[in-house]
């Protein structure tokens, strides 16, 4: 008994064990659970003060497009009022009627928008912007949305690298550099290279660890970049992108397999990009073969003139496009191939390509900051242009090259590149302040160069100041030397400038030089001299380009009086005069253009063109002859505007009216029998009336007769020929084939539309005995399906630019339909990629390759803890 009770007791202190574990248990928790709650606090706080930069790194952005919420004003700088809003109502009208805007029937006598991909039917992101929100707002987003894109992306891409603060005006900086903010005035450039920075976020998390999700979103990234519509940027893009890859992420150790690796998978979700975009892509494949710019002879100018880099810390030097007439200087011209700038501002301040010195010589990793230095550079040789014998030899090495336009747009690689090294900079800074070896005295570099800028512009603000005589009489030999205007004017206009600018460059290279040796010392004052360097960055590109995309009341520019004249024949087309000394060119000789001084050049574009408009189909009204903007049209079309521009008046008359024409909007009469129906009131022309053509073609006609002509050349110059009979004879220039439709009795030849989408034609038309041709006075694409009679029947191209099918005897119902082929192979191939690509991500099977592309350890700052901007 006692040894069962004495095991019995000594059994009873088990039980009694598990609570004391438990409240062990229960103190131990209560004392991990602060620690743990800290660390939650600590992430919470990590996560606010990324969303507090990222603010302030958008802010700038949205400040600078401070018109964007407007509801009675837009943006119209450039093409963005004369080219991009007539067409963006265009298709609001489309789709609000239930018709696809593939094909726009009104634009110069029919344009396939589908092959455009300016016009960014398929560009996802601002589709619900365009179409769903009310008229003003949506446009307004549209261009706004690169802008406020650019900086998000950016922020995101270099904090991965640099501490929150630098990488907020890393942002800043790219967002609003005067290379970006200008290129949103043709919209392309700028929703293009907003990109830029997503594709290098998210290449830099594919390469540190590799997953289908992420090679998806790349390949999403490039085919919204076909979506944007501008082709070029995208090739640098994605050469740039292809480039970091292989050599700004990996380490020194890593061998030419591994970066050909990584190189190799930036290129291959580059092309499933392609195939992604493949529904807008082939479509412009397809009307590239047949356009001008396809042809490889296109040679545009718009380079940046060496004189202009200037320009990258004197804002406005030789005037801007955006200031009244009477401030324009002769220079500006000049340097511009005999016309405005393509970028109406290359600014980015000398505080940030002073800081962009301190990111070159001592910016951290040190393999990403020289893979930036060596972009900028070669960025800011390309921008040149056809100034230097690079870029002319890189066409020739690669003809691909001569696709492109205008090489002043790299300047928006040089702008990022200098973002990238003014973050890391600024990172240098601050690292230099808390390491006592490093003293502020190590700057030499950036201190020497601000030293050197200091002394020139003190020189210039002297010479100008006290003495403009001898400083006109400098400018003059400078200016000989170079092939620049020597008239007086200039030069004192130049004298003039150079005066307020060199006296601002000097105040402001100074103030950066100071608070920079300040910054970068062990000082108390350090940290607010870093702060102030980071607000005065900003404040003076803000000051510089905030005004960059200015906006115009609507009442100002809307729709003019004679439109409601036109409206009587509302089918009938229009010819505008729009030449003028903004557009070379014009029908006569009579032509005066008078340019208020008080407004700017920009304001008067506009004016003018809401008068005389560029794109008639922003009133509604359908134009017979545009220029081709984005050269596009086809070569055929080409060819006709550049035999066009060499005729009379009476010659362009004959051939309009052919094309279907009954009014005309310009200075002199298109014949004796044309009536004046609304003399037009305006402050720039004189003598400017609606007439209307009392011999204008009709839409659709059956003619009797075909004549061959193989030479387009030789067509075209018939249908400006009095002596042609356009009326009974159509030109082809092949053989016809058999007559289409079945043969009935024969009748007076005569057509009518009966129906008319913007992708489909009906038409009931007769013809006499013999057969005849049904001339559809509408552009020419091979897409075109025509039936007759229900049966399908050969298109032709007829008098150069139309088309035609050859009918037998009778009466018959004819439709024409727009089926572009490539746009549904291409459309098919998106969807079975977006599929594909969508299925292996969902199965979220991730290969780890760390090993294989890990990336380089990163020695710069990491992200601060605090709300220190310095």
């Amino acid at each position: 008994m006692r040894g069962s009770l004495r095991n019995s007791k000594s059994s009873n202190p088990a039980p009694s064990a598990a609570p004391v574990s438990a409240l062990n248990n229960r103190k131990i928790a209560l004392l991990i659970k602060p620690m743990m709650n800290t660390e939650s606090r600590s992430e919470r706080w990590r996560r606010l003060q990324q969303w507090l930069w990222l603010t302030l790194a958008v802010a700038p952005a949205l400040y600078a497009m401070k018109g964007v919420f407007s509801l009675s004003s837009i943006f119209y700088v450039r093409d963005l009022g004369s080219y991009f809003y007539p067409h963006y109502l265009w298709m609001r009208r489309a789709v609000a009627n239930g018709q696809l805007p593939w094909w726009n029937p009104d634009s110069g006598a029919g344009y396939a928008n589908i092959s455009d991909p300016s016009f960014q039917l398929c560009f996802l992101p601002t589709l619900p912007l365009r179409f769903l929100l009310p008229e003003t707002l949506g446009f307004n987003l549209m261009v706004a949305f690169p802008i406020i894109f650019a900086a998000i992306g950016s922020y995101l891409f270099l904090k991965r690298r640099v501490s929150l603060s630098a990488a907020a005006l890393g942002s800043i900086v790219f967002s609003i550099s005067g290379p970006l903010l200008s290129s949103v005035n043709s919209l392309n450039p700028a929703t293009t290279a907003m990109l830029l920075p997503w594709l290098l976020w998210l290449t830099d998390a594919l390469l540190e660890q590799y997953s289908t999700a992420k090679l998806s979103g790349l390949a999403l990234l490039f085919a919204l970049g076909v979506f944007a519509g501008q082709p070029d940027i995208l090739f640098w893009e994605a050469l740039l992108v292809t480039l970091y890859a292989g050599f700004s992420t990996a380490t020194d150790e890593a061998g030419w397999r591994l970066k050909l690796r990584r190189m190799t998978i930036i290129i291959g979700s580059g092309a499933l990009g392609l195939l992604l975009s493949a529904i807008q892509f082939l479509p412009l494949l397809d009307a590239t073969k047949r356009s001008y710019r396809g042809s490889g002879q296109m040679l545009d100018g718009w380079s940046i003139h060496p004189l202009n880099l200037l320009e990258t810390i004197m804002p406005t030097l030789f005037s801007t496009p955006l200031e009244p007439t009477s401030h324009l200087h002769r220079w500006l011209f000049q340097m511009n191939s005999g016309r405005e700038p393509y970028l109406m501002s290359l600014y980015m301040g000398i505080a940030t390509l002073i800081i962009a010195l301190v990111g070159i010589r001592y910016g951290e990793p040190r393999r990403w900051t020289k893979f930036w230095a060596l972009g900028l550079m070669i960025f800011s040789i390309l921008a040149l242009g056809y100034y230097t014998p690079v870029y002319k030899g890189l066409r020739a090495l690669f003809p691909f090259i001569s696709f492109f336009r205008y090489p002043s747009k790299l300047t928006i690689f040089m702008a990022f590149a200098l973002a990238a090294l003014t973050a890391v900079g600024f990172d240098a800074i601050k690292r230099f302040a808390q390491q006592p070896q490093r003293a502020a005295k190590t700057f030499r570099l950036p201190l020497g160069f601000a030293a050197v800028i200091i002394i020139v512009s003190a020189i210039t603000a002297i010479l100008t100041l006290g003495f403009p005589e001898t400083a006109g009489h400098i400018l003059s030999a400078f200016a000989n030397k170079i092939g620049l205007d020597t008239a007086t004017s200039s030069l004192s206009d130049m004298v003039f400038e150079l005066k307020k600018y060199s006296l601002r460059l000097f105040g402001l290279t100074l103030c950066a030089a100071l608070l920079l040796w300040i910054g970068g010392a062990q000082r108390k004052e350090a940290r607010l001299a870093r702060a102030t360097l980071f607000v005065a960055l900003v404040c003076d590109l803000l000051s510089a380009n905030a005004a960059l995309n200015p906006t115009m009341e609507l009442a100002a520019i809307s729709e003019p009086a004679w439109v409601a004249a036109v409206r009587v024949h509302p089918t009938d087309r229009i010819f505008v005069d729009e030449q003028s000394p903004l557009s070379p060119a014009p029908a006569s000789p009579q032509f005066n253009f008078y340019m208020p001084p008080e407004l700017s050049l920009s304001q008067i574009s506009e004016l003018f063109h809401a008068t005389m408009p560029y794109n008639a189909i922003g009133y509604g009204l359908r134009d017979a002859v545009i220029v081709d903007v984005t050269k596009l049209r086809s070569q055929e079309y080409t060819q006709m505007i550049k035999l066009f521009r060499t005729k009379n008046v009476a010659e362009r008359a004959r051939f309009l009216q052919r094309a279907g024409v009954r009014y005309f909007l310009q200075v002199e009469p298109p014949d004796g029998n044309a009536r004046v129906l609304q003399p037009i009131a305006s402050c720039f022309t004189e003598n400017l009336s609606l007439y209307e053509s009392a011999e204008s073609a009709p839409r659709v006609a059956v003619l009797p007769q075909a004549e061959i002509e193989a030479s387009l050349e030789t067509q075209f110059e018939k249908l400006f020929s009095a002596d042609f009979d356009a009326a009974n004879i159509v030109l082809l220039d092949t053989p016809p084939p058999a007559a289409s439709g079945k043969p009935n009795a024969a009748s007076t030849p005569a057509a009518r539309i009966t129906a008319a989408g913007t992708d489909t034609l009906m038409i009931q038309a007769s013809a006499p005995q013999g057969g005849g041709y049904l001339l559809l006075r509408d552009s020419y694409d091979p897409n075109w399906r025509v039936e007759v009679d229900g049966e399908v029947a050969p298109l032709l191209r007829a008098n150069g630019l139309y088309r035609a099918v050859r009918l037998s005897a009778g009466e018959h119902s004819v439709r024409f339909a727009y089926r572009p082929r490539p746009l549904f192979l291409g459309a098919a191939i998106s969807l079975l990629t977006a599929i594909t690509l969508l299925g292996l991500s969902l199965r979220r099977k991730r290969v780890n390759v760390s090993n294989a592309i890990s990336l380089e350890p990163v020695e710069a700052l990491r992200p601060c803890d605090s709300l220190e901007i310095a």
